[in-house]
């Protein structure tokens, strides 16, 4: 009987362990999220969208850094410039559009 406790108790800890490295493995495996210009998340979305649903919608991370989303108004800006998109003022929130 005592044997079979040890076996037991063995294999617990075994399986244990593999479940542990299999939680690692997962957690430094995470799919990135790419990231893509915000003329294709307007278009892909079909419809105006405020900055914040932009942001989200052009696959930048909740936690994004500052020079992500440094990054993510240069390329509404460079829209702007180049009459693609259109901003508009709805109550205290951007609200973008593609242009035609």
């Amino acid at each position: 009987m005592l044997e079979r406790i040890k076996k037991e108790r063995a294999k617990a800890d075994n399986d244990k362990k593999t479940g542990e490295k299999i939680v690692k493995n997962r957690q430094n495996n995470k799919v990135k999220k790419m990231v893509i210009p915000v003329i294709d998340a307007l278009k892909n979305a079909k419809e105006s969208l405020t900055s914040q649903e932009l942001l989200k919608k052009a696959g930048y991370p909740l936690d994004a850094s500052i020079d992500q989303v440094e990054t993510f108004f240069l390329d509404i800006r460079s829209a702007l410039d180049e009459k693609k998109i259109t901003r508009d003022r709805v109550g205290d929130e951007d609200v973008f559009k593609l242009v035609g």
